[in-house]
């Protein structure tokens, strides 16, 4: 029942995401939802484009205006509010799910509408914008949250809270995948409820340089020897799926809570 029409547009949306960027996906609101550079014996590359269908987020409205019904956080506002499961949203992130957890029962997508979180991620995207004129990477990826409940992340001013982190195997970041299966490994599992929580974030991932698993790194490395510039995100790949790590708070931004049942 619940995923009857995200598998009608599976065989419809594998290389695109929804077409129409003024959907209005959203219903009420929800309210109980509550360095250094590092030495490699490669010489650094950027990645090609690993996963297309990841890549074509233009078509996605990032956040419609925030609702009326919100709760205050600092000096902003912060609601999640339920996708229908007609809209083009909840049809994308459901068929990005379903690629690799078919057997997956989607129960929810809610879309997060945190006013603090976004400003800082669009000031990430506009920096990024101008440093590559308006040619970069953009990706909407998992993550999941193990033991912190996700409304802790979409309820606070950092987002991705590094300071939940233990040492990783691309060292302290938070960690994002493409394929859904890999965060469901570390899904949030509330006890007693039989369902689980991943987030579905928008991660500015930029130049990314793949590496081998290096537990040391605490940021990207130089591009060159003699360079100034870093990458802006690492990736590599582990458990079957590519991973990319984001150092810096600002540049993912948790968009959708998806809970499913398997």
């Amino acid at each position: 029942m619940y995923i009857t029409i995200a598998k009608i547009y599976f065989t419809q949306l594998t290389e695109r995401g929804p077409t129409d960027p003024d959907d209005k996906d959203a219903t009420t609101p929800n309210k109980s939802i509550p360095t250094k550079s590092v030495t490699t014996s490669e010489k650094p590359k950027a990645t090609s484009n690993p996963n297309t269908q990841a890549t074509r987020m233009a078509d996605i409205n990032l956040v419609p205006s925030i609702p009326a019904s919100t709760q205050s956080i600092g000096n902003g506002s912060i609601a999640v509010t339920p996708l229908k499961e007609q809209g083009s949203e909840w049809a994308y992130i459901s068929m990005r799910m379903l690629q690799t957890m078919p057997s997956a029962t989607i129960q929810s997508i809610s879309k997060v509408h945190n006013e603090w979180l976004m400003e800082r991620y669009k000031l990430a995207k506009k920096r990024m914008l101008f440093k590559y004129n308006n040619k970069f990477e953009e990706k909407i990826l998992f993550h999941g949250t193990s033991e912190v409940p996700p409304s802790k992340i979409i309820n606070s001013e950092f987002g991705f809270d590094f300071r939940h982190c233990s040492a990783g195997l691309w060292g302290i970041g938070a960690y994002f995948a493409v394929n859904a299966n890999y965060s469901n490994s570390y899904s949030y599992k509330p006890m007693g409820e039989g369902y689980r929580e991943i987030l579905a974030a928008w991660v500015l991932t930029g130049e990314s340089y793949r590496c081998e698993q290096d537990k040391t790194l605490r940021r990207p490395p130089a591009k060159s020897i003699d360079s100034d510039e870093s990458y802006d995100t690492v990736c590599g790949h582990v458990g079957g799926s590519d991973v990319y790590v984001v150092y810096d708070h600002e540049k993912a931004y948790p968009s959708y809570i998806i809970r499913y049942i398997v």
